[in-house]
């Protein structure tokens, strides 16, 4: 046998062990926004909700198949299945429901998530000097009975009749065990528990967390550091470690993405025409991420206050608003179309959206119908092109997340819109962090403020519309209701709607909801907003949601490959 022969044969015999790569067990995602609080009972932003979404559970959750599914129950009770029941008669006439939670589901020091925390969560929520943006799921429950022989059963006394009694994703619950000192130690001060809850002073407490992860290290301003929890009841997660880093500014997260200091950008990350422009670049190339878009629930919008700015009183000065922007034009340019132009609060996906012109007001550009409307409320134009009353001249004030490039274009856009139509608009941003936690929802915006709700699909209004909910001192600033929304006749819409259990006739209510909004303009939708991120291709079991309720909610499904 020649010599290369044999040395062929040799080869050829040899084994050569294959070496499979260890899976990348640790992620780090880019956020434009840093999570103004840690606490759940009074956390008011998506930034929060996000890392909330990886180290706590709640009784259930909608998925990101648009599902209501349990998460620390055993299952959701419904009038059908036997483990919700009416009860009384009249006035007295409510829901009583069953629950119980999981036999394993523990809190991250290994005391067990009980009924307790559940009645002890109701509790706090309810105290008026307690912030809560969602007020009313807690005010929906009179009592909670927890049944003493085993805790881990609880009943839900209803305060009355609701056809979502039992949609319980902005219940947050936190642990008894170690919040309730913190809460009676601090309860008679405004914000006292607040400001020194557990989550404020404390976060790194593994006892504070029932998810997939816990909170190893917060540094504000920098980044906040997840492990994996030991003690989750649920699958255990393939990622070992996660953070979430702040880059407020969306143009230095790309830079940030390809230069390999994040692995992916979460949904309050890149703007939309930023995710546009990146999708292309990635697909032409051989990147090693992909952009992910997903039509949402989630509507940019401007809330108006009325209180700081006398003339946007005048209904026909917000209608003139709305008629002097080219809302069409600004989506088309800015978003190439793909986040439409927003009619009201439901998005086109939610079973109650219309855009039916008999039943809603619409607003197609007409600069001139908006002069007209300035000059109808006694405003008069000077030679400086703008408009004026009482020797005062229209301006109203704009805020909103600094930072955020498409906020910033759209906010360029309506500048020179309203100062053709003799409006001046002038511009004032703040850090995501101050604009959410104190600027909004305690109302010291001065005209304008520009930001996303995300309601569900078939969502309880009243914390966004209803006169309860606007946002007061007495109340600790709770609820949604930012601009103040004060009108008997939409309460009364709003409380009907949560007692009717006729799909088809809450479908007619929301379609009278709609009317009133789109006539009275107390605020000014802009377009529905599409979900974006930017993950790792092999970044495997990630999906965006479509709504408030984030992809962290399955964060333990999330794998490398």
């Amino acid at each position: 046998m020649k010599l290369t022969a044999l040395l062929s044969l040799l080869m050829a015999l040899i084994v050569v062990p294959v070496v499979h790569a260890k899976p990348k067990t640790e992620l780090i995602i880019g956020t434009a926004q840093e999570a103004a609080s840690l606490n759940p009972i009074t956390a008011k932003m998506l930034a929060s909700l996000i890392v909330q979404g990886a180290v706590l559970r709640n009784l259930n959750v909608l998925n990101e198949n648009v599902e209501w599914v349990p998460q620390l129950a055993t299952s959701t009770p419904s009038i059908e299945n036997g483990q919700a029941r009416f009860v009384g008669k009249g006035k007295n006439r409510h829901i009583e429901s069953n629950w119980q939670i999981r036999d394993k589901a523990v809190w991250g020091d290994g005391t067990p998530v009980t009924g307790y925390d559940v009645a002890f969560s109701h509790r706090v929520a309810l105290d008026p000097k307690v912030p809560v943006a969602t007020k009313q799921i807690y005010k929906a429950i009179k009592t909670v009975v927890v049944d003493k022989k085993n805790p881990k059963k609880f009943k839900l006394i209803h305060s009355g009749v609701s056809w979502s009694f039992a949609k319980m994703g902005d219940f947050f619950i936190v642990p008894k065990h170690l919040e309730e000192p913190v809460y009676e130690k601090f309860k008679d001060q405004p914000d006292g528990y607040k400001n020194n809850s557990n989550y404020a002073k404390n976060p790194t407490n593994p006892g504070l967390y029932n998810g997939p992860f816990t909170i190893a290290e917060v540094k504000f301003g920098s980044h906040i550091t997840l492990k994996r929890n030991p003690k989750f009841f649920g699958k255990k997660p393939s990622l070992e470690k996660v953070v979430f880093k702040l880059i407020p500014n969306t143009s230095t997260l790309e830079a940030n993405l390809r230069s390999g200091t994040i692995d992916m950008i979460n949904a309050i990350g890149i703007s939309f025409d930023q995710a546009l422009s990146l999708d292309k670049k990635l697909k032409r190339g051989t990147s090693k991420h992909q952009v992910n878009f997903r039509a949402s629930t989630s509507y940019e919008h401007i809330e108006l206050n009325l209180d700081k700015t006398p003339a946007l009183k005048d209904k026909k000065v917000r209608h003139a608003l709305m008629y002097g922007l080219d809302r069409d034009s600004m989506t088309q340019s800015l978003f190439e179309g793909k986040q439409p132009t927003a009619l009201h609060f439901f998005a086109p996906s939610d079973p109650w959206y219309t855009d039916d012109q008999a039943k809603i007001k619409t607003y197609k550009y007409d600069p001139k119908r908006a002069m007209k409307l300035l000059e109808e409320a006694g405003f008069r134009k000077k030679a400086d092109g703008y408009y004026y009353k009482d020797g005062k001249r229209l301006q109203i004030s704009m805020m909103s997340t600094a930072g955020n490039k498409t906020r910033e274009l759209v906010q360029v856009f309506m500048q020179n819109q309203y100062k053709q139509i003799g409006i001046e608009m002038t511009i004032k941003n703040e850090p995501a962090r101050v604009f959410f936690g104190q600027t909004t929802f305690q109302r010291k915006f001065p005209g304008m403020a520009m930001f996303a709700f995300t309601p569900l699909p078939e969502d309880d209004m009243r914390p966004y519309l209803h006169s309860d909910f606007i946002p007061r001192k007495e109340n600790g600033f709770s609820g949604n209701n930012v601009s103040a929304w004060n009108s008997k006749q939409l309460d009364g819409i709003l409380e009907k709607m949560q007692t009717e259990f006729d799909e088809n006739k809450r479908k007619r209510m929301a379609a009278d909801l709609m009317s009133f909004y789109t006539e009275e303009v107390q605020t000014i939708p802009l377009y529905y907003r599409a979900e974006v991120s930017v993950t790792p291709k092999n970044l495997r079991n990630y999906n965006l949601t479509s709504h408030k309720f984030p992809a962290t909610n399955h964060i333990e499904n999330w794998k490398f490959e």
